[in-house]
């Protein structure tokens, strides 16, 4: 684990990446540092990007599934129900983009180029399906009763889809990220 230093109120700060040299002590003039003040803290700038875009993914893969036991969307048709594939389909969703999120981490760096443009190609399949979903729902789809008659049934997005929409795009962030990451 790196550590850094961490100046108390009133010190100057060190430049980047300072480490005291073993006879080193504090200017007299520099006030006291407060009670329990620790001079030394765990740097974490220095955590891997691939950390940092994993829980990205792993956020937007939770988003896509708790966005799949929410209220997906609301009819304008009292008897109309939401077919319970479609849950269970964007509950699967969010849990392979939580499994290709924690590749980004874990897996060699091949693989972990091959993960991140799996989650970028699901991620946009992802976003597009969701928004064509909600396009659908808005304009609506012709219905016939038992009647004969034409009525058009529509939908209104609920939180569920948006949350799932809002995971596909932060996981396409992830992704994008990862591969600029690895060309840096």
């Amino acid at each position: 684990m790196a550590m850094r230093f961490n100046p108390p109120p009133g010190w100057p700060s060190a430049p980047n990446g300072w480490v005291a040299p073993p006879d080193w002590q504090p200017d007299p003039s520099w006030p006291e540092p407060p009670p329990g003040w620790r001079l030394w803290v765990e740097d974490r700038s220095d955590r891997a990007p691939e950390v940092r875009n994993s829980w990205l993914g792993i956020a937007a893969g939770s988003a896509i599934v708790l966005g799949s036991q929410l209220p997906f969307v609301s009819f304008n048709d009292i008897d109309a129900q939401l077919n319970p594939a479609a849950r269970t389909g964007s509950l699967l969703f969010g849990l392979l983009i939580i499994a290709l999120a924690v590749a980004l981490r874990l897996a060699p760096q091949a693989q972990r180029l091959v993960a991140g443009i799996v989650t970028l190609g699901l991620s946009a399949l992802g976003t597009l399906g969701y928004v064509l979903f909600i396009v659908i729902g808005i304009v609506g789809v012709p219905e016939h009763d038992p009647f004969g008659d034409t009525t058009t049934l529509r939908f209104s997005p609920g939180a569920g889809i948006v949350f799932c929409v809002a995971g596909c795009v932060v996981a396409g962030l992830a992704a994008i990220r990862s591969g600029q990451h690895r060309q840096g």
